[in-house]
């Protein structure tokens, strides 16, 4: 990726700020993180967000992480996973 190509999560980070018509103060405030770390990330100044960080603000704009970084989200939860590899009791 070179330098001004946008990464996945600033532009997710944008899209989702403006479908909710919310400013960078407001995005900040809602997910509980500082509006300076805020404008990093969507300017794409900081590029490796701690995880803590990630699940505010993908809490905050009603997504998953998965979604907010652009990976793959399989719907599947840890829980979800144990139950695939539980053998169903004999009838």
């Amino acid at each position: 990726m070179s330098p001004h190509t946008p990464s996945a999560l600033q532009v997710n980070l944008h899209r989702l700020r403006i479908q909710r018509e919310w400013d960078r103060t407001e995005l900040a405030r809602k997910a509980g993180v500082s509006l300076p770390y805020v404008s990093q990330l969507l300017s794409g100044a900081k590029t490796n967000p701690r995880i803590t960080v990630l699940r505010k603000l993908a809490t905050a704009l009603g997504t998953t992480v998965a979604e907010l970084t652009g990976e793959v989200d399989t719907d599947e939860t840890p829980e979800d996973a144990e139950d695939l590899n539980r053998v169903p009791a004999a009838s």
